[in-house]
């Protein structure tokens, strides 16, 4: 009896290359390819993509309308802001301005987890990536987190965290730090 493919989507939120993409590029030609299958779904150029993952992926370009260099400049503003309650307040309704913007990017995410049957998705660069975790969560697939590096959690990060099937990290400073 012929054993299905499982098929694993890789969501990446760089929108330029690095070390990230290097990484998941290793991890997709790592795969088995008997017995899974990879989607790539990034914001980069498809034609970096392709490179990177050396024809072993479906690619996927979904450029978000807030990008998380965008959230570099909000917490940038965030931190002249004096009381802390104001700078919280506004930290909160950027995050909300934030997921009402990639609504779309969300939606084209579940698209594809329809679509190509996705068995799971990989979440790389950490919690920060949180709309293919709202994705994975809304099409009840499981997901993975991949940590590249230590990151400060938001109020909705810190709600999701529990509900990660699995981390990936990069050393065991990462691992002791979650």
């Amino acid at each position: 009896m012929k054993k299905d493919k499982k098929t694993i989507l890789y969501a990446d939120q760089a929108v330029s290359f690095g070390g990230s993409i290097v990484v998941l590029g290793s991890l997709v030609g790592a795969l088995d390819k008997q017995s899974f299958r990879a989607i790539v779904a990034g914001e980069m150029s498809k034609s970096i993509l392709d490179y990177h993952m050396q024809g072993n992926a479906d690619i996927y370009v979904i450029p978000r309308l807030f990008k998380y260099t965008h959230w570099t400049k909000v917490t940038r503003v965030a931190n002249r802001i004096h009381p802390l309650m104001f700078k919280k307040i506004f930290i909160y309704l950027m995050s909300g301005i934030k997921s009402l913007l990639n609504t779309v990017y969300i939606i084209r995410l579940i698209t594809i987890i329809f679509k190509e049957k996705v068995d799971l998705v990989h979440v790389n660069n950490g919690m920060s990536n949180l709309e293919p975790i709202i994705a994975a969560i809304v099409t009840g697939r499981k997901y993975v987190v991949h940590f590249h590096g230590v990151e400060k959690p938001g109020l909705i990060q810190c709600l999701l965290v529990n509900r990660v099937h699995k981390y990936i990290v990069l050393s065991r400073f990462l691992a002791d730090a979650l």
